[in-house]
This record gives structure tokens, C-alpha cells and sequence, in this order.
């Protein structure tokens, strides 16, 4: 209100000005132009500070739900025995970081999950990769990647109850206010950067042929691999390339914890949806990851970054899959954009 406030009292000063002064009227439109960026500036900065209050109080909400206790949003803690299945549901789900974790994987996956296993609705088999490759999955080897997978998580959510006393020595807070958007963009920047760092040099590590045969290959068992292969790995594996590089990045820049659980569930999704073997509209492309999945030895890293550096993509730039590695618009699919010679691609 005081920003309107504001821009009325200036603007009525203004036409003041503009019917009493016998200035030129070039004079006058640049003043008018001054006042009106003045204006919006403020009501810019009124609608921040509204923004910002509010989701304030929706944190504040939240930090209420998990009875403010600190390290209930940050970790999952040990689960008694004892407890019935409605109160143990009740106090895992009272446990932040974990609960981010875990609830983003399932959510992203239930959709590739059905459609995975059911090879239904068949109108979306022609968006896929891989054409004609698991679809269906066979059920035996999809009931245990699921059960990999979802070992895998749990162990994820172990992990941030171990490196719970670590976030806190870097100042990592769930208290209010919530950092500025500018903040937050910040650490997002050097969340990137630090998983693309941990996670190519991590990755090309495991490709080392002694690694590979008793680690890494248990992941590339999936040369056409679904959503939930993201998490169907070795458990070194899983923890050294899966989980730490998502969270190395929080605990370095000490960043507020709404900060690491977007960045968490972005993460996440993105991770699924780069092993899901579909290319759909508007979703961020898994051509590159897909093309690790069939050719072994390129495109090691996950945002094209060190590849580039290390030219561990030369082979799939010439690819066309390198002209498919796009977000499009439309209703048909990629494939019909950018024809491929080999039939069996397209």
C-alpha cells in the first residue's frame, strides 16, 4: 500500500509540473519516463517484500508441523521398534531432509513406474528412446531394480542423519527468515557446479576397468534403462556418486535447508528423468545420459560441462542424438523433428 502510496503523490506532483512549467515537452517525457521506472521499482520491490513475507509464514508453518525441533528437519531419526504402523508413518514423516528425499523419488517414478511395467498407455511408446526395448520391463527384473532402488534411498536418508553434525558446523539453519531469492540462486549455481564436479570424476573413476566389472556394471545392466535404474546401483556406488555429489554442495555453502530441498527434489526429478528412456515435450532432455547407457565410454558427467572440458563428448556431438538433446515444444515426437538415416533410431 505505501508503494501506491507513493507512485500516486509522485505522479500528481509530476502532472503538476507538466501543466504549470513552460519546459519543453521533450523535458517533460524524460521525467515522466524517470518517475514511471521510479514507480515500478518500487512497486517491484513492494511485491518482494510481500513475496517474502509470506513464504515466511508458510516456513514458519512448516517449522511448526516438524514441532520445531531442528533436527527433525533436517534428518530421519531411528525408528523405535515398538511403534504401530500409523505412529511409526507419523514420526518418519516428521523427519525433513529424508522425507524430501524420498517422497521426490517416488513421486517422479510413479508415473514411469506404470507405465514401465504395464507398457500402458501405449500412444506414449513413441516418444521412447530406445525404440521397442523393455516395454513391458519383465516383471522379475523390475521387482528387484525396485527393490535396489528403494534400498538405496533408505540409504540416502542414513546418510543425512550421519552428516547432520557436519551441516550444522557449516552453519547450515532450517530458522527463519528465509534467505533472499538472490542467495538462494547463488548456492544453486555452486550446488551445479560441485555435482557436476564429484559426480564426472566419480563416474570416469568407476568406468576404470577393475572398478567397473565388481561396481559399476551392476548400474549399466540397464542399457535401456527406466527411471527407476537411476537408483539401481552398487551401495559405494550409490553413496559416492548418487548421494554425496546432492549434498556436498548444501554442506560446503552452509545454505538454508528450504534452499537444499528444492534443490533436492529438482535434482531428483532431473536424475529420473534422464534414465526414463522417454523424450517427451517441454521435459528437460535424457538424450545425453541415454547415450552413456548405450555407448559406455562418453558423456560421463551430468550437465555436459566436464565432458566438454575433457572432450569425453566428441562422438556424441556427431551423433543425432546431440540434435535431439533439446527441450521441445509440441505434441509429436522428436524423433519426427530430427529423422535419423538408421530406422531403427527414429
Amino acid at each position: 500500500m505505501f508503494a501506491h502510496y507513493i507512485c500516486n503523490a509522485r505522479q500528481k506532483e509530476l502532472n503538476s509540473v507538466a501543466y504549470n512549467s513552460s519546459g519543453s515537452s521533450i523535458f517533460i517525457f524524460k521525467n515522466t519516463l524517470f518517475e514511471l521506472q521510479s514507480c515500478t521499482v518500487v512497486l517491484t520491490m513492494d511485491y518482494i517484500n510481500q513475496a517474502t513475507a509470506f513464504l515466511n509464514l508458510q516456513w514458519s508453518n512448516i517449522l511448526h508441523l516438524f514441532g520445531n525441533e531442528e533436527k527433525n528437519v533436517f534428518v530421519i531419526g531411528k525408528c523405535v521398534c515398538h511403534l504401530s504402523l500409523i505412529s511409526l508413518f507419523i514420526y518418519v514423516c516428521r523427519k525433513g531432509t529424508s522425507l524430501v528425499l524420498f517422497l521426490s523419488f517416488c513421486a517422479v517414478n510413479s508415473f514411469f513406474m506404470f507405465l514401465d511395467f504395464t507398457g500402458k498407455p501405449k500412444f506414449l511408446h513413441k516418444y521412447k528412446i530406445q525404440k521397442d526395448k523393455n516395454i513391458p520391463v519383465e516383471p522379475a527384473r523390475f521387482l528387484h531394480c525396485c527393490r535396489v532402488a528403494f534400498r538405496n534411498e533408505l540409504l540416502s536418508c542414513g546418510m543425512v542423519m550421519l552428516l547432520y553434525p557436519i551441516m550444522k558446523y557449516t552453519g547450515m539453519t532450517c530458522q527463519a527468515p528465509l534467505p533472499p531469492i538472490w542467495k538462494g540462486f547463488l548456492h544453486f549455481v555452486a550446488f551445479v557446479l560441485v555435482d557436476e564436479f564429484i559426480f564426472y570424476y566419480s563416474h570416469r573413476l568407476f568406468h576404470h576397468p577393475f572398478i567397473y566389472k565388481h561396481i559399476h556394471k551392476m548400474h549399466h545392466e540397464w542399457i535401456a534403462p527406466i527411471s527407476i535404474a537411476a537408483s539401481y546401483a552398487h551401495p559405494i556406488e550409490h553413496i559416492v556418486s548418487n548421494a554425496l555429489p546432492l549434498l556436498v554442495g548444501p554442506i560446503l555453502m552452509g545454505s538454508h535447508i528450504a534452499v537444499v530441498w528444492i534443490w533436492l527434489v529438482i535434482a531428483q526429478f532431473e536424475t529420473c528423468l534422464h534414465h526414463c528412456n522417454y523424450h517427451f515435450p517441454v521435459m528437460s532432455s535424457p538424450q545425453f545420459h541415454d547415450y552413456h547407457h548405450v555407448k559406455f565410454n562418453e558423456c560421463f558427467g551430468t550437465n555436459g560441462l566436464l565432458d566438454w572440458v575433457h572432450k569425453t563428448d566428441v562422438q556424441f556431438k556427431k551423433s543425432i542424438q546431440a540434435k535431439r538433446h533439446i527441450t521441445y515444444y509440441g505434441i509429436g515426437p522428436i524423433t519426427k523433428l530430427f529423422p535419423s538415416k538408421d530406422k531403427k533410431e527414429n
